[in-house]
């Protein structure tokens, strides 16, 4: 039952902290996570945050970063 309670306390409160996230950083313009690499003749933007194996996602056609 404790488990469950926090749970629920969790995710009641993850949006809340996705959108506090994405109104602090400058998803697609933040010069300390951003970098561009040359790929078969195009330059690919990128930025990376946290720790850990990487994960490679990209966003559909007409997206944007912001939409991650």
């Amino acid at each position: 039952m404790r488990n469950l309670f926090l749970y629920l306390l969790l995710t009641a409160q993850l949006p809340a902290f996705c959108q506090q996230a994405a109104n602090t950083i400058p998803y697609g313009n933040n010069k300390e996570a951003g970098k561009y690499y040359d790929i078969r003749g195009f330059k690919m933007y990128c930025e990376v945050y946290g720790q850990g194996q990487p994960l490679l996602i990209i966003h559909g056609n007409g997206g944007s970063i912001n939409n991650l």
